[in-house]
């Protein structure tokens, strides 16, 4: 399941994991099914952590003034807090009591760090 979610092709999964094509498609069906029962809750964790990952790997280049880098941080911490406030049921124009930084916050903090450097 993995191997598919990064965009590996059915082939690929197969060649990599010495599965037949059919086998490879059965698994990421029952993976995928799996998915759709999960809780909300537990879903938006997941797609937290998937951003998390992303956000570390530009994180540096970021904070050294990388331009596109700040660009895709900045994307990756929106997206991070649309989750957030959908988790934890706050709705537009309501303070965000969650204790997380505003979106805000973590623009003016990364903003500060790049104008340090």
């Amino acid at each position: 399941m993995q191997l598919r979610l990064a965009g590996a092709s059915y082939d690929k999964i197969a060649a990599q994991l010495k599965l037949p094509i059919e086998e490879v498609e059965r698994l990421v069906a029952e993976g995928v099914a799996a998915l759709n029962s999960e809780p909300s809750a537990l879903r938006a964790r997941l797609e937290l952590a998937r951003l998390d990952a992303l956000l570390m790997g530009i994180w540096a280049q970021a904070q050294r003034g990388d331009t596109a880098a700040v660009g895709q941080a900045l994307k990756i911490i929106g997206q991070r807090s649309a989750i957030l406030a959908r988790l934890d049921g706050v709705q537009s124009g309501e303070p965000d009591n969650s204790g997380v930084p505003s979106v805000a916050d973590q623009v003016a903090t990364l903003k500060l760090s790049v104008a340090e450097s």
